[in-house]
């Protein structure tokens, strides 16, 4: 008896920590994206790859900051969820290097100072398997938080006080080490849906398994065409948040507003004595060592901002200004609270392009007024447009379908503003039905060739304003490269991706006047050559039209033109007297 009892827990013991060395062999590909973006994060740290203004914040500033937007030197350390008390060590990392910045932003929406009574299940979670699941806080720094914890009478991380807080001690070193059975939930919401929605769009594709309604020529086509593009890995997005400097967009869309965010439900302004007290230590930490801090309010959308109470916005500010007059060394960029229109939201909390660029703008103009940033380096920011000039030429792009396009010269049509204004016209692109029983979107017009150099990013955008179209395509195809398309649904205002499209680099922006830019992002081919350009296509079951403007194609991760804030777009609001 006893040496079965041996044999089963030594077969036992051998599994589990076989499985625990897979778990830490692949935890870095089974994990979520958020995973990817703090290793990524804590790889920049670890190489004191600093800059000289790193940014501070949760979710929101990670997606409002773009850092080749603001400086050339600075770089978006903002933790997913994250509150005061997990940047306080992300911040205290950063001093260990020999290089530090001249100076930090610390952006937190309102709700990362919330107290315990908010969400408790939420804030719980995200310490444990975010915080200390992806090592951003060690094992000792847990443990300097369950004494902070205790000394505030701050249960939501530590939970109810127990016998020398021996459960929370094991769980932390555990959390710390990777033990499997802690790490199922990450696997489960990540690997899992990845795995399920890639086996069901194969099975769509075999025959017999697929849509059953196919009928009309075409039809078929068109329906695979929509099909979602790969989902982003963790490899995918740990390399596009090195490439922008840690910056990182949670929804490329335009559907803020789909949702209330976490502050609409709010009742109170109250903030957690624990959070408080680590957002001063890290203000008092940073500013011993001769560092300027900025406190930066994100955008909040005002679909949700309408049901924020008037106690919640006062206190929020009232709280940032006292903050700014604890130390010299802090400064409040802020004009009032401000509220953004859900066009410029990719989700319910985080900006999307054309959010983030108006955003980003904003900030390098007062760091500039602040001397931390060359006057001179906003006129380094004028697009790179590989088609300045060759677009404004109708004549010079390729028709697809021989005698069913048309596209000419558009006078008649308002152009949209855009931060730097191209030299270009508009056109009127026209495709003609061939049918009834014809595909809806056989046709589309296609750039010129353009040269590019191997392995490099691009990224291709154009502003369409619909006249009867029902969706707009925008599409590249570079073999050994990037393939994939982006499509914009007029009628039903969703976004499509397919080929290597993902919500990742390829996305929607809506602009004043009827205008939405569609984009894409990718790598050219092993080769320096001619590539294919851009293609654009309508899809409509009548004759469809539409006018284009301002193609461009420009190295980078994101087109950098944009349509600036009109008036209505964005608001602030101010303290009451």
């Amino acid at each position: 008896m006893k040496s079965y009892l041996a044999v089963l827990l030594g077969t036992f013991s051998v599994l589990l920590i076989a499985m625990w060395v897979i778990f830490l062999m692949f935890f870095g590909k089974m994990a979520s994206g958020e995973y990817a973006i703090a290793k990524a994060h804590a790889d920049f740290i670890a190489k004191c790859d600093l800059g000289d203004i790193d940014i501070l914040g949760d979710s929101t500033a990670n997606a409002a900051f773009i850092p080749s937007q603001i400086g050339p030197q600075v770089r978006n350390l903002s933790f997913g969820a994250g509150t005061p008390i997990e940047l306080y060590y992300v911040a205290k990392s950063i001093l260990k290097c020999p290089n530090r910045p001249k100076a930090v932003i610390l952006a937190f929406v309102p709700s990362s100072f919330a107290t315990n009574s908010f969400y408790p299940e939420l804030g719980r979670t995200f310490f444990w398997e975010r915080a200390i699941e992806y090592n951003v806080v060690s094992f000792s720094d847990s443990l300097e938080v369950l004494k902070y914890s205790r000394q505030f009478n701050d249960t939501l991380i530590a939970g109810p006080k127990s016998l020398f807080d021996i459960d929370y001690r094991v769980k932390a070193f555990l959390f710390c080490l990777k033990f499997p059975p802690y790490l199922l939930p990450e696997v489960q919401k990540s690997a899992l849906p990845k795995l399920q929605a890639l086996a069901a769009a194969q099975l769509r594709r075999i025959p017999g398994l697929g849509p059953k309604h196919v009928t009309a020529p075409g039809q078929k086509q068109a329906e695979q065409a929509s099909l979602p593009g790969p989902l982003p890995t963790g490899p995918m997005m740990y390399n596009q948040t090195i490439l922008d400097n840690g910056h990182h967009f949670y929804g490329t869309d335009s559907n803020g507003g789909d949702r209330l965010d976490h502050d609409a439900y709010r009742n109170d302004d109250h903030t957690a004595p624990l959070k408080d007290f680590y957002m001063r230590r890290t203000i008092a930490m940073l500013s011993a060592n001769g560092i300027k801090v900025f406190l930066v309010e994100p955008p909040r959308d005002r679909s949700s901002a309408v049901h924020y109470t008037p106690a919640l916005i006062n206190g929020y500010q009232a709280y940032l200004a006292g903050l700014q007059s604890s130390t010299p060394y802090v400064h409040l960029i802020s004009q009032g609270f401000p509220i953004w229109d859900p066009v410029l939201f990719g989700d319910n909390l985080h900006l999307n392009l054309r959010g983030s660029l108006n955003f980003s703008a904003g900030i390098r103009e007062a760091l500039v007024a602040a001397g931390l940033v060359d006057p001179g380096y906003s006129e380094s920011l004028t697009p790179a447009n590989l088609y300045a000039h060759a677009s404004s030429d109708p004549n010079s792009w390729v028709m697809q379908a021989s005698g069913t396009d048309e596209i000419s010269q558009a006078a008649d049509v308002v152009l949209p503003q855009l931060a730097f204004p191209p030299d270009a016209e508009a056109w009127l692109y026209s495709t003609k039905s061939q049918g009834a029983n014809a595909a809806p979107a056989p046709s589309g017009v296609r750039a010129p060739p353009v040269k590019l150099v191997a392995k490099m990013n691009y990224a291709a955008s154009i502003l369409v304003k619909n006249v009867n179209a029902d969706q707009a395509s925008l599409q590249l195809v570079w073999p050994g490269g990037f393939e994939g398309k982006v499509s914009w649904s007029f009628e039903r205002h969703q976004i499509t991706y397919a080929g290597m499209a993902t919500s990742l680099n390829s996305g929607v922006t809506i602009c004043p006047g009827g205008w939405v830019e569609l984009f894409l992002s990718g790598r050219s081919g092993p080769s320096t050559g001619s590539y294919s350009g851009p293609a654009v296509s309508l899809t409509d079951p009548q004759n469809a039209s539409a006018y284009l403007y301002n193609l461009s194609l420009e190295p980078g991760l994101w087109p950098t033109n944009y349509c600036p804030l009109q008036p209505g777009e964005a608001k602030t609001v101010n303290i009451a007297g």
